[in-house]
């Protein structure tokens, strides 16, 4: 976890990678690019490297450091980002407050709070999630049709044997391969950096004690029959291109929870599901076209899905045969 994780905007490039073995050139690269006082230090005497990578993904932040050597960082929140942090190897102790987080593997912890002071023990690699406020806000409001007027209040840890723990670490693996320098796998399509940003929200909304989480407790209208007919219609019109829920809320003229409550009450299933079946027949057709030049991967990318095995899995629920068995047969 990098400072970039406590306070979350690179002001500058979209796309960065730093690499150094220097405690001071490192204090320098963070400080000249966030938007919060810090200090960085080794964990123990001896040997400091580091090694950063940020991205930008959808009006939000991924950040993939390693401190094999271990790093001590202190900060002071000063900005309303929704901040996720996971470890990916290694182990963290992070204070906040008087609160003493410890975290391993696949754990994490997850922040919505202005002017709390950070203090983090940090070795291995870790993934951090960071997405301005106005962001989340919004998602709220279009969910509820509701003004959202304060931050969540939220500061809590997930890890890998609770029931969103896996979840959470999955999402932000998935964002993973986008960041600069890291893996070689094709570059994800805007509206699927999107999906796997709001559906990450939505997650932590519905899932971890906030503010605003009796909102998602209280009862509300499902979509009618004609509404939903109407979402239907628009998403079996709109196949080849990649609609998300919320574009489909918004063509009708609903809420997204009147929308999940419709198809939910009429269909027996979700408009995600519904959606992600859309996509999955996109990406048959394409993989049926003997035009397509595009690799399997490279497909399944555009489509939203950056997991390979859960892409081949979701296939083959849908359409009885693997992905490569449907190209061989064009």
């Amino acid at each position: 976890m990098t400072a970039a994780g406590f306070d979350g905007d690179v002001v500058d490039d979209e796309s960065l990678h730093f690499a150094s073995c220097d405690l001071d050139e490192t204090q320098r690269w963070l400080a000249a690019r966030l938007q919060s006082k810090l200090s960085i230090g080794p964990k123990a005497p001896g040997p400091f490297e580091a090694d950063i990578a940020v991205h930008a993904i959808s009006n939000a932040k991924l950040v993939t450091s390693g401190f094999c050597h271990g790093a001590q960082i202190e900060a002071e929140i000063t900005a309303d980002n929704l901040i996720v942090y996971a470890i990916a190897s290694g182990n963290s102790k992070i204070c906040i407050g008087k609160k003493i987080h410890s975290l391993d593997k696949a754990s994490g912890l997850i922040l919505n709070k202005k002017a709390e002071k950070i203090s983090a023990s940090l070795e291995g690699d870790g993934l951090t999630f960071s997405v301005g406020y106005g962001e989340v806000a919004l998602v709220l409001e279009r969910y509820f049709e509701r003004p959202v007027a304060r931050d969540l209040d939220l500061c809590c840890s997930f890890a890998p044997e609770t029931a969103e723990g896996p979840a959470i670490f999955a999402l932000i693996s998935a964002m993973e391969p986008c960041v600069l320098g890291r893996k070689s796998s094709p570059m994800p399509a805007p509206h699927a950096e999107r999906m796997k940003r709001d559906a990450l929200i939505m997650l932590i909304l519905e899932r971890f004690p906030h503010r605003y989480a009796s909102w998602f407790e209280q009862s509300g209208a499902a979509a009618s029959p004609g509404e939903l007919g109407r979402a239907i219609e628009f998403i079996d019109s709109q196949r080849a291109m990649p609609l998300t829920v919320e574009d489909v809320a918004n063509e009708v003229g609903i809420s997204i929870r009147a929308l999940q409550r419709g198809f939910r009450r009429y269909k027996g299933t979700s408009p995600h599901a519904y959606l992600k079946r859309a996509r999955l027949a996109q990406v048959r057709l394409e993989l049926l076209d003997p035009a397509s030049t595009r690799s399997i991967a490279e497909i399944a990318s555009h489509w939203g899905f950056s997991n390979r095995g859960h892409f081949a899995l979701d296939y083959f629920r849908a359409f009885g045969e693997q992905p490569s068995q449907t190209r061989r047969s064009r």
